[in-house]
């Protein structure tokens, strides 16, 4: 086995664990690919998504699948035809800038911001998920908020998530951003894209 595919669980682990929780979980809505990680690096990511959708329509036909993804491999064409046939695919965007979005998401190179927001704009029926942040690094207001806003409306998802962080992040002075900012960010951009945006 290759060093790379050690580093993640087998396909047969993943989806004896799944066949588990399908049979055994009552109050099941989703089985969604995510973790400690990004789910699309699994070396069998494909097999993985059309093994888990195979369980589901012979255990649990109710309950949908869904992703939550960095979308650092968005521009890949097997991994957005696997995405494709996900119920849901929740894919991050923290910025519309390849500046605030270097800063924010501190990418490894060779992964570049045009790159990531194009295999975005492939992808159907497609949610965002956004990080907004205040302080040195920000994506709250001025330019930073409208090439967010502008990139969205180009990409053209079906819906927008926005939230604030929780935890400690990378940077010491970024900043929390207060419910009613989030709130009000969200009207904004959803006057402006025309799809729901979601403050949480």
């Amino acid at each position: 086995m290759a060093a790379k595919e050690e580093r993640f669980p087998t396909v047969e682990v993943v989806l004896r664990k799944v066949e588990e929780a399908l049979r055994q979980v009552p109050d099941l809505n989703y089985v969604t690919f995510s973790g400690n990680g990004e789910p699309t690096l699994h070396p069998h990511f494909d097999e993985l998504v059309e093994g888990v959708i195979r369980l589901r329509d012979e255990l649990r036909p109710e309950v949908k699948t869904a992703i939550l993804s960095n979308s650092a491999l968005a521009w890949k064409e097997d991994i957005r035809e696997a995405l494709a046939k996900l119920d849901r695919r929740i894919m991050k965007l923290d910025a519309g800038d390849p500046l605030t979005w270097r800063a924010i998401n501190r990418p490894a190179p060779p992964l570049d911001f045009a790159t990531v927001v194009a295999g975005l704009k492939e992808l159907k029926r497609v949610t965002i998920q956004s990080l907004i942040l205040d302080g040195p690094v920000q994506n709250v207001r001025g330019e930073p908020f409208d090439r967010w806003v502008e990139t969205l409306a180009w990409i053209a998802p079906q819906e927008v998530q926005i939230y604030t962080t929780d935890r400690p992040v990378a940077e010491a002075k970024v900043e929390k951003v207060p419910k009613a900012i989030l709130l009000e960010m969200a009207r904004e951009a959803e006057a402006r894209i025309g799809v729901p945006v979601r403050a949480y």
